[in-house]
């Protein structure tokens, strides 16, 4: 027989009570729901009454289920009563229709854990948002804390309760309503038009990593750009030969601002005018430790045939370098070669060869073999180099005319 047959055996035994039960049992066992109505309601069998309650709030039916449990005299304690509560509450939740009151409670469930799984975090968000939005201005302060620091953080969230708590007098609320705005607005601007202070309180902000994900290299690189603005600034107003130097640095390293060789050569220039025997500093700023400085044993033998006179380094550098520099003697400027054209150098003499001495001191230094060519490596220096600059002016392969560059500027 089937669910259906037992039930109406069953309804046709309601005055033999306990024969009707037997039937109604049975056909509840193969899931009957009729049947367990009738348990429920009739005979108030545990097992049935847990069912049909189950099933409204399944439905969603709550009040329904809330009535029944009056009806079945359920315990005011029994954890049915309490889940169907905390089911009815959560959904109101979840769908933005709870009242104050009911926040209320469901807080309270949370916190005791009855109709679910204790959690004391959301108990307490639920509360200080029901205070809150009582009008609690201490409340409105925490509520926008908990929406900044939480697991989802919010802060559009936390900026309309600190502004809400601001008006109600909150002084500290305030204060981080004022983060969020600054944060905001620094944030939208480009790097480049704001001013070192402001760059320094962005990259505050990713390093303390509240208002936006933690990113201390993003931090770096802001507090690089304020210095490198700052040094900057001095240099061109004061023309100190330190800051000419540091930003140097930073435009061949790329250090708080782009790389840009054409922007170091001018500072290099204003500084080799100011300190024209300073090789040590000229010479860290151009050399590169990835640099190949490995010849052959033929190049070795051309480079380090004659002495460390300054007319033999003017021949070193023309082996070197040769086809990367010219001497325009009408206008008493070098120029460069890169990517496929001659180019002006630097006004300055200095700031357009000491690149190329530095580089040669490197090779002919990583290439000595012996005391003698040791020597010739050390004689790339200072202003024993100036000689070799005047020598290096009057050799042919060097030499050319505005004429022969308008001809051939390839």
């Amino acid at each position: 027989m089937t669910g259906e047959d037992y039930f109406q055996i069953g309804l046709r035994l309601l005055e033999y009570p306990d024969e009707a039960k037997k039937y109604f049992k049975t056909g509840a066992e193969l899931n009957n729901p009729e049947c367990m109505l009738k348990l429920a309601d009739d005979f108030g069998e545990g097992e049935a009454i847990r069912w049909v309650i189950k099933k409204l709030i399944a439905e969603k039916n709550y009040e329904a289920a809330l009535t029944k449990l009056d009806d079945y005299a359920v315990d005011s304690e029994d954890e049915l009563r309490y889940e169907t509560t905390f089911k009815m509450l959560d959904d109101k939740w979840t769908s933005g229709t709870i009242s104050t009151d009911e926040m209320i409670t469901l807080a309270d469930l949370y916190e005791r854990g009855k109709g679910t799984e204790q959690n004391l975090q959301k108990a307490k968000f639920i509360k200080t948002l029901s205070a809150a939005k009582a009008g609690n201005p201490k409340s409105m302060f925490e509520l926008g804390n908990m929406y900044l620091d939480g697991e989802k953080k919010n802060i559009s969230e936390a900026k309309v309760w600190f502004a809400e708590a601001t008006q109600a007098g909150n002084v500290a609320a305030k204060t981080e309503f004022d983060k969020i705005t600054t944060f905001e607005r620094l944030r939208l601007k480009p790097e480049w038009e704001l001013a070192p202070k402001e760059l320094r309180r962005l990259a505050w902000f990713y390093e303390e990593g509240r208002l936006c994900q933690q990113d201390n290299a993003k931090a770096k690189k802001l507090r690089d750009i304020a210095t490198f603005k700052e040094t900057k600034e001095t240099a061109d107003i004061s023309g100190e030969p330190k800051t000419l130097y540091r930003v140097s640095k930073m435009y061949l390293t790329g250090c708080g601002t782009e790389k840009n060789l054409y922007e170091a050569a001018k500072y290099v220039e204003k500084y080799s005018k100011l300190k024209p025997d300073d090789y040590d500093k000229l010479h860290e700023l151009y050399t590169s430790p990835n640099d190949n400085l490995t010849l052959s044993a033929e190049q070795c033998d051309i480079l380090f045939a004659d002495g460390s006179n300054a007319l033999a380094n003017a021949r070193r550098l023309e082996y070197l370098f040769g086809d990367r520099l010219r001497y325009l003697q009408d206008t008493d400027r070098w120029l460069t070669y890169s990517t496929g054209l001659w180019s002006r150098a630097p006004k300055s003499q200095n700031a357009c060869l000491y690149p190329f001495v530095v580089k040669a001191a490197e090779i002919l230094k990583a290439n000595a073999a012996d005391e003698d060519e040791n020597k010739i490596a050390a004689s790339f220096r200072g202003k024993n180099i100036q000689h070799s600059f005047n020598f290096l002016k009057g050799l042919d392969s060097v030499i050319i005319t505005q004429k022969d560059l308008d001809n051939h500027p390839e």
